[in-house]
């Protein structure tokens, strides 16, 4: 089976974030632990733990940046 991946705007508008947030989070290691492959300078999400994960992510992202 072919795994679809995802670059951090379609991942961030499937998780109902903003592409930045999403992006600054992976960077700097703040707010949910959301895997990704990198592959040099490409990022890229399955879409399956996106969808599997998307309301536990959000409830995490969301309690880590109200509670700042």
């Amino acid at each position: 089976m072919i795994e679809e991946l995802l670059n951090t705007r379609q991942a961030s508008k499937i998780l109902g974030l903003d592409y930045k947030s999403l992006s600054n989070s992976r960077n700097t290691g703040t707010g949910p632990k959301i895997s990704y492959i990198k592959i040099g300078r490409v990022v890229r999400y399955k879409l399956s733990e996106l969808e599997c994960s998307g309301p536990l992510i959000l409830d995490t992202f969301q309690a880590t940046f109200s509670n700042s």
